[in-house]
């Protein structure tokens, strides 16, 4: 899910945190590889915040303020996969 210019780090990173029994850690692994937040707000983001159209995550009780980050395609790509899965599609 990253780019061909990825470190094959990332990657095996990636493949390990797929591996694991619990299948939310992949996806919290490439948020953190691909939108550089702090773990505890990755935690907190919800579907609602995310603006699919321009990849960006609403942050509104961030450490510099309330702001859009900035997400990758990839990344957004696979939070619409996990949301189609999701009991609550804003959540």
């Amino acid at each position: 899910m990253l780019s061909n210019t990825d470190p094959p780090d990332a990657e095996a990173l990636l493949r390990a945190a797929a591996g694991d029994q619990n299948s939310d850690v992949w996806l919290f692994t490439l948020f953190g590889l691909n939108a550089t937040m702090r773990h505890s707000k990755i935690l907190r983001r919800r579907f609602d915040e995310v603006d699919w159209e321009n990849c960006r995550v609403w942050m509104d009780r961030a450490k510099a303020g309330a702001r859009a980050q900035p997400i990758t395609p990839a990344l957004r790509d696979a939070l619409r996969r996990h949301r189609e899965g999701a009991p609550d599609q804003d959540g």
